[in-house]
Parts: structure tokens; C-alpha cells; sequence
């Protein structure tokens, strides 16, 4: 048998194709495959941000309220330390052994599909989750909705977190154009949930024109309210009322996101009180967003914001909890961010940036992009340095709040480098 390295290598390869988005190759692969996920209950979850939250929540939420034998699949990306991440069953990563095993199958049966990199990763989940044959499966989607390669399913709950702008190159220019992208996972028949975004109204319609059973929306069908001590509370529509609810992840973001997940878990009739829904949010764990770590007794926070909403939610939390107190940022980004405007406006909480090449083939930016770009001005508080070691220990080696942040393909860097001494809080 193939080392799940080497399946892995061919599988990073077919990133070097780039981002094709259409669903006919998916469609014949699946046909090929034989795959059916009839047996399924399917949620399926867009957004330009809050999708990994959310679907982590809902799993939590979906496992505490089924029986212990009941599976519940979970399809999520990027990962960020194994690639095994993106593929769980109630919180278990798939095997190396069964990433060698389907993914040679797929490799095999559909060797004269061009399949890409998102493409060959949703049959590897879909797969393996009718192999083991799960109840239910929280599927993120990679890139928009429409065209994205998961989107082959016909979900019994498709949510839609937040709108923002993104990927404009592949979903639009403005945010009506990739609400409409994001739009494309609602089908005829699902249940509709659209969280806090700017588009509401408009995704609304989309789902009544697509034939949806019904639509939840944020602020209207669902009403979210927050108490002072950070307990919550949603009522859906007239039909239920969670009160004196609370969540383990940080952020008035995650009100929306966990909103949302509570939704989804009383559309999927799944009976539920307030201290069972909190004894399920209280066990949800999403690395990498707002997470803090002990190091040497002092903490850091690690956010992987890697666009413009992602990075102005970071910017309210630490305004929130960090007012008047000096903060140090690392950050490092991709070329086709808006990483001007988001180093930019990170100065209006730090003291001092210290800014890393990302090194990820033609995506990355190095010490002279940075460098030479006139339009990163941080009122005077950015430092560009060589490499991401020289960044941490500028941070680490100060006072005052530490702060990493920026793509999610730091994360290794940030884990590497404390490994051994981290101590997750």
C-alpha cells in the first residue's frame, strides 16, 4: 500500500492546477464512484467567515443530542496542521490508512477526471462518510457556494454565517454578487438559515426562489440577545426559546455563529433543553480563532484572520477586552488579500507590527513586497522582518498583549515555534 504521504503528495499537487469551480467533474466522479449520500441528513454551511465555528458547534450540538451510536460526519477546510483535519466522524480524524485507501480508489476509478484539489478532498469525506455510514454530515464549503465542489448535495439545512468581501476574482466584486454565490447551496425543499450579514433580504429571496421549505433569518425569524454576563438566549421564530445559553468560543461574532448552530439543531428536530445545548458549546473546540495560549506565564492570542471581516472581528475583541493595554501584532498574509488595508487597520489597536513573509507558492508575500509597497503606512508602527522567527521574538520579547494573526498558513509556524511549552487556554 502507498504511504498516505505520497497519496497526499499527488493529492497537494492537484492544487498546482488552481481553483476550477464547476460541478461537473464532481458529478462524474461521483457517478463513477458509485457514491450515494441519500442515507444522509446533510447540513451544508457557506460563508466568507463563521463557516468552521458554526459547523463545529452544530457537530457538538448534533453529537450531544443523539444517541452515542449515531455517527456524525464532518467535512471542514483548511486544515492546519494535518490534512486529516478536514475529515472527522464525532470528532475522530480520518486514518492515514483511510486516506490511502480511498484516495487510491478515487485515483484509480477516475484517472481521466481532472480532478482538483477541493474536488479530490470532497470525495474523500463524502466516501469515506458513507463508508462508515454516518447519520448526519456538516459539510463547509471551500470557495463560495454555486460552483464549489461540495455543492453537489442536496442539504436538508443549508446556512449561510456572514457575507463579506473575498475571492472577488472568483465570486465578485461586490457583496450582492457573492451573497448570490453563496446563495447557490440553497435548494428546493431545505430548510434556510441565514445568520448576520449585510445581504439578508436578498439571500431571503434567493431562497424563496429556489424553492426552499422555509427561511430563518438573523433579526427577524431569529432573535438573538445578549446579557451583560455574555449568556445568550434565541428564539426561532414562535416556535422555541433557548434561554441562559453560553459558548466556549471567544468573540461576539461566535453569538451569531452559535445562533445559527442552535437553529440548525431545533430544525433538525432534535429535542434539546438550555443545559444540554450549553453542555455541547462548552465542548466545542475551533483551533486558530481567538485562541489563547500560556506561554512561559504570560498569554498570546492566536487569531488566523486571513481577510477583512475576519480581521475587523479581531480588532472589536481586542478593543473589548483589551482597552488602554499595549499590544504587539505578528502578521503575515497572502498577495490576493486586501493585506494593505488590514495591516492598516490593525494599527488602530497595536502599538507595533511586525510583519513576516508567507511563503506558499505565487500566493505568498515576501520582505520586499512588504517592503516596497508605499500604501502600508500603519502610522509608523510597522517593522518588516526577514522571516517569521524574527517577528515572534520581537513579540515575545515585549510587553503588553502578543497578538499572531493573518493566513491561516502561519499556523504551523506558530505552533512549531511554542511547541513544547504551549499550554492551550
Amino acid at each position: 500500500m502507498k504511504s498516505s504521504a505520497t497519496i497526499l503528495d499527488r493529492v497537494y499537487g492537484l492544487a498546482d492546477t488552481g481553483i476550477k469551480l464547476g460541478l461537473d467533474n464532481m458529478r462524474r466522479a461521483m457517478e463513477r464512484l458509485e457514491l450515494d449520500l441519500s442515507g444522509m441528513r446533510l447540513i451544508h454551511v457557506a460563508g466568507t467567515n463563521g463557516k468552521g465555528s458554526t459547523c463545529a458547534m452544530l457537530q457538538s450540538l448534533i453529537m450531544r443530542h443523539t444517541d452515542r451510536n449515531i455517527k456524525t460526519g464532518l467535512y471542514t477546510s483548511p486544515h492546519l496542521l494535518r490534512f486529516n483535519e478536514r475529515i472527522r466522524i464525532n470528532n475522530d480524524l480520518i486514518s492515514d490508512e483511510d486516506i490511502d485507501r480511498i484516495g487510491g480508489k478515487i485515483m484509480e476509478k477516475c484517472r481521466d477526471i481532472s480532478l482538483t484539489f477541493f474536488e479530490f478532498t470532497a470525495l474523500l469525506a463524502f466516501i469515506y462518510f458513507a463508508e462508515n455510514k454516518v447519520s448526519f454530515a456538516v459539510i463547509e464549503t471551500g470557495l463560495g457556494g454555486r460552483l464549489d465542489a461540495t455543492n453537489v448535495i442536496t442539504p436538508e439545512i443549508a446556512v449561510i454565517t456572514s457575507i463579506g468581501i473575498d475571492h472577488t476574482s472568483y465570486l465578485g466584486n461586490t457583496i450582492e454578487e457573492i451573497a448570490r454565490e453563496k446563495a447557490g447551496i440553497f435548494k428546493k425543499g431545505s430548510n434556510v438559515i441565514i445568520s448576520g450579514t449585510p445581504c439578508n433580504l436578498l439571500l431571503k429571496k434567493e431562497a424563496v426562489s429556489r424553492g426552499a421549505r422555509a427561511v430563518y433569518s438573523l433579526g427577524e425569524d431569529i432573535l438573538l440577545s445578549v446579557e451583560k454576563n455574555g449568556s445568550f438566549s434565541v428564539k426561532i421564530k414562535n416556535e422555541a426559546v433557548f434561554d441562559n445559553l453560553s459558548k466556549s468560543l471567544r468573540g461576539a461574532h461566535q453569538y451569531y455563529n452559535a445562533a445559527a448552530a442552535v437553529t440548525a439543531l431545533f430544525l433538525l428536530d432534535l429535542p434539546a433543553s438550555p443545559d444540554s445545548i450549553n453542555d455541547a458549546l462548552a465542548k466545542t473546540e475551533w483551533k486558530g480563532r481567538l485562541q489563547y495560549l500560556n506561554y512561559r506565564g504570560s498569554d498570546v492570542l492566536i487569531d488566523v484572520s486571513h481577510n477583512t471581516e475576519g480581521i475587523r472581528a479581531l480588532i472589536d475583541f481586542l478593543r473589548s477586552k483589551y482597552a488602554g493595554k499595549k499590544i504587539s501584532v505578528a502578521c503575515g498574509f497572502l498577495r490576493d488579500k486586501e493585506y494593505v488595508s488590514m495591516i492598516n487597520e490593525l494599527s488602530q489597536v497595536a502599538e507595533k507590527i511586525f510583519l513576516f513573509p508567507v511563503t506558499t507558492g505565487d500566493r505568498g508575500l515576501s520582505y520586499d513586497d512588504y517592503n516596497g509597497n508605499a500604501g502600508i503606512t500603519g502610522n509608523g508602527k510597522v517593522t518588516v522582518c526577514r522571516n517569521f522567527t524574527e517577528a515572534a521574538s520581537n513579540i515575545i520579547n515585549g510587553n503588553g498583549v502578543r497578538v499572531f494573526t493573518g493566513s491561516t498558513y502561519n499556523y504551523e509556524n506558530i505552533y512549531n515555534y511554542f511547541k513544547g511549552e504551549q499550554v492551550c487556554i
